[in-house]
């Protein structure tokens, strides 16, 4: 048995990168929905915690957080902020 049959037949893999995604509208909110290529790149699965951080060079970058995680939703009330 080949090491890839060991593994399965769905191996993750660093999907060709950019892509393009639409951000769209729901509930007056915002949303951008991520496919699964971007979730393979940063090794994401259902029920994990996604952090979105900006470096000091200005890019904004996506990866698992493996900590206790807040949702900024949760924090926007306690920010005195709103749904705009």
């Amino acid at each position: 048995m080949t090491e890839s049959e060991e593994r399965g037949s769905y191996e993750r893999h660093r999907p060709d990168l950019p892509r393009r995604y639409t951000v769209s509208k729901a509930d007056g909110s915002k949303v951008l929905t991520l496919a699964a290529p971007v979730l393979d790149a940063i090794d994401a699965d259902p029920g994990d915690e996604v952090v979105v951080r900006r470096t000091d060079d200005g890019e904004v970058v996506l990866e698992v957080d493996d900590r206790d995680f807040v949702p900024a939703t949760s924090l926007a009330p306690w920010l005195g902020c709103d749904d705009e």
